[in-house]
């Protein structure tokens, strides 16, 4: 690909290409890199992690109440949520208060 576009003479299988099929070998690599760029970026954003693990509303609201006055730990409320990383559970902590400050 870099020799195509410098202008220097390719071969391909033994066989050097001609000068106007350049322009035509160039739109075809140029085509095949767009594909499989495409099709790259579609498998990642199909490919977005676990599901995401539902929670009760009521046990989410209760246990993220009680989080909220200090009167459960971080470990305590992840385990009574069910969540294994503490990321989870802020993430879920940020939702719930803005959640919150709409309904008020």
């Amino acid at each position: 690909m870099n020799q195509l576009g410098q202008r220097k003479n390719v071969q391909f299988d033994h066989t050097e290409l001609k000068e106007e099929l350049r322009p035509l070998i160039l739109e075809i690599y140029l085509t095949q890199y767009n594909i499989l760029v495409h099709s790259y970026y579609d498998k990642m954003k199909s490919n977005k992690g676990r599901p995401r693990k539902e929670v009760s509303s009521v046990l989410l609201n209760e246990v993220m109440n009680l989080y909220e006055q200090n009167i459960l730990t971080l470990n305590d409320a992840m385990n009574r949520l069910g969540f294994k990383s503490s990321r989870t559970f802020y993430r879920r902590l940020k939702e719930y208060r803005e959640q919150k400050s709409l309904t008020v």
